[in-house]
C-alpha cells in the first residue's frame, strides 16, 4: 500500500508539473499575441501566437482528462468500459485538436496551402472516426493511425532546417526536436511499449511526462 501511494504521488507531482508548464507556455503566447497585435490596426495581424496559445491550453486540458481516466481505471486497460471511455474521448479530443492546430501552422509555413491541406484533412478524418466509435480497441487503433499522419509535422520542420539558415534554421531545429520528443512521450504510454519495457503503467506516465516537458520546452524556443 505504501508503495502504491508512493507511485501515485510521483504520478501526481509529474502531472501537475507538466500541466503548469503547458499553462505557462500557453499564457506566454497569449501575451505575445496581444502585445504584437496591439498597434496593428491596418496591418495584417499575426495569428500564429494565438494558435500556439490555444494548442498548449488544449494539451493541458486534454492531459487532465486523460489523467482522470487513468486514475479511475487504476492504470489497467482491463478496467476500460464505455462509461469511463467518455473521459478518454474528451481528453483525446482536446489533445488531437492541439496537434491539429500545430498541423495547420506548419502547413501554412512549409506548404503555404499548396497541398490543399490533404494530410491535415486525412488526420482530421481519422481523428473524428476514432472519437465517435464506441469500440474501445478499434477507436484507439484508429487514433494511432491519425498520429501517423501527424509525423509529417516534425519532418516538415526538418525540411525547413535544411533549406534555411540563421535564426530560422535554429528555431525550426528546436521545433523539430520538440515534436519528436513529444511523439516519443506519447508512444511511451502505449500498451506495446509498456509490455516491452515491463514497467508499471503508473510509473511509465511520469517518464512520458518528463519527455513531454522537454518537448514542450524545445517547442517554446522554436515558436517564441
Amino acid at each position: 500500500m505504501v508503495l502504491e501511494l508512493t507511485h501515485l504521488t510521483i504520478f501526481l507531482i509529474s502531472l501537475i508539473a507538466l500541466l503548469c508548464l503547458y499553462l505557462m507556455v500557453s499564457l506566454f503566447f497569449l501575451r505575445k499575441y496581444l502585445l504584437i497585435n496591439k498597434e496593428r490596426v491596418s496591418e495584417q495581424k499575426d495569428y500564429f501566437p494565438m494558435f500556439y496559445f490555444v494548442a498548449f491550453l488544449f494539451l493541458a486540458i486534454g492531459r487532465l482528462f486523460l489523467a482522470i481516466f487513468d486514475v479511475i481505471t487504476e492504470f489497467d486497460s482491463s478496467n476500460y468500459n464505455l462509461e469511463n471511455f467518455v473521459l478518454w474521448k474528451i481528453g483525446s479530443a482536446f489533445q488531437l485538436c492541439a496537434w491539429g492546430l500545430f498541423f495547420i501552422v506548419i502547413e501554412k509555413k512549409a506548404m503555404k496551402g499548396r497541398d490543399k491541406y490533404i494530410l491535415f484533412l486525412l488526420y482530421a478524418l481519422f481523428c473524428i472516426i476514432g472519437l465517435v466509435l464506441n469500440d474501445i480497441v478499434l477507436a484507439t487503433n484508429i487514433i494511432v493511425v491519425a498520429f501517423f499522419f501527424s509525423i509529417y509535422i516534425p519532418f516538415a520542420y526538418l525540411y525547413i532546417v535544411t533549406v534555411s539558415d540563421g535564426a530560422v534554421r535554429k528555431r525550426a531545429l528546436y521545433a523539430f526536436l520538440g515534436f519528436v520528443i513529444m511523439l516519443i512521450g506519447a508512444l511511451l504510454t502505449g500498451e506495446t511499449v509498456i509490455d516491452l519495457f515491463g514497467i508499471e503503467r503508473i510509473l511509465m506516465h511520469p517518464i512520458a511526462y518528463l519527455a513531454k516537458a522537454f518537448g514542450c520546452i524545445f517547442l517554446f524556443f522554436g515558436f517564441k
